[in-house]
């Protein structure tokens, strides 16, 4: 969470940098970084589309990242079709039976 802290210059006294080396850091309020983050950097914005849903919204810079949101993207489609596809045989399994 980095609304707390004072400023970019401030990044460096809690170690940010050296948390993400091998893997991965989340990072709230990332505007507070202003240009410090990493070039390969994978963007997420959660938000609130309606009382009961949320958006996903995700983006990447760099390699890395790009293979993330790509990945992400494959996987939602996957799910998505799966649902479609219970909805459908729910709704076939409906109509036999009346």
């Amino acid at each position: 969470d980095l609304y707390r802290l004072s400023g970019p210059d401030a990044l460096s006294e809690v170690g940010l940098f050296e948390l993400g080396a091998d893997g991965l850091v989340l990072v709230e309020w990332p505007d507070r970084a202003g240009d410090l983050l990493p070039g390969d950097t994978l963007w997420v914005q959660l938000e609130r589309a309606t009382p009961l849903r949320r958006r996903v919204r995700m983006w990447g810079e760099g390699a890395r990242a790009e293979r993330l949101v790509s990945a992400a993207r494959e996987a939602v489609a996957r799910k998505a079709a799966a649902v479609r596809a219970r909805l459908h045989n729910a709704r076939a399994r409906r109509a036999s039976v009346r």
